[in-house]
């Protein structure tokens, strides 16, 4: 039964893991792309072309592949098609898909406001803080119970040996 509770946990812990340094890395992504949007002739080629290069895992390849889709030119549907699987794949971040539905605007029209960049980078940022914060305080309640249950046993064998004796 210990074997298949490690299996449960490991897996579920791996799992944990994953979507905690997925949703680490976008929020990166985020700012590194306001801070390249902050000049006032951005393109979005530009944008990935400085961006890219500092992204790490699952969503640098899927930015390379809209590299490689813009510095080609694509067409808008084949842009777009690419904005709408990133949206609907990453659709419980929904700060990260509108920043990624005004990227697809900016592409579209050319024009952008660096502002509405911001104001989404920084609720993302907020957003990303306060999930932090609560997994700090859930790992140290999680530290707390295990220590009060070791103490508890640890108490409860002691207590069992000096009233019965060690031989018992």
């Amino acid at each position: 039964s210990s074997l298949l509770c490690w299996g449960a946990v490991l897996s579920n812990e791996t799992y944990v893991s994953y979507v905690r340094s997925a949703y680490t890395e976008r929020n990166r992504a985020l700012n590194l792309m306001s801070q390249a949007l902050g000049g006032n002739n951005a393109t979005l080629f530009m944008v990935l072309k400085q961006t890219v290069p500092s992204l790490r895992g699952e969503l640098k390849q899927e930015f390379k592949l809209l590299q490689g889709l813009v510095a080609r030119s694509a067409s808008r549907e084949e842009i777009h098609d690419w904005f709408q699987n990133e949206i609907s794949k990453y659709r419980d971040d929904i700060v990260f898909g509108q920043f990624l539905e005004q990227l697809e605007t900016m592409n579209l029209e050319g024009i952008y406001s660096s502002s509405t960049f911001l104001e989404l980078t920084h609720y993302h940022n907020d957003l990303f803080n306060k999930q932090m914060e609560y997994i700090r305080k859930r790992e140290q309640a999680k530290r707390e119970v295990f220590t009060i249950v070791i103490v508890t046993f640890g108490l409860i064998c002691t207590i069992a040996v000096v009233v019965q004796g060690w031989s018992t």
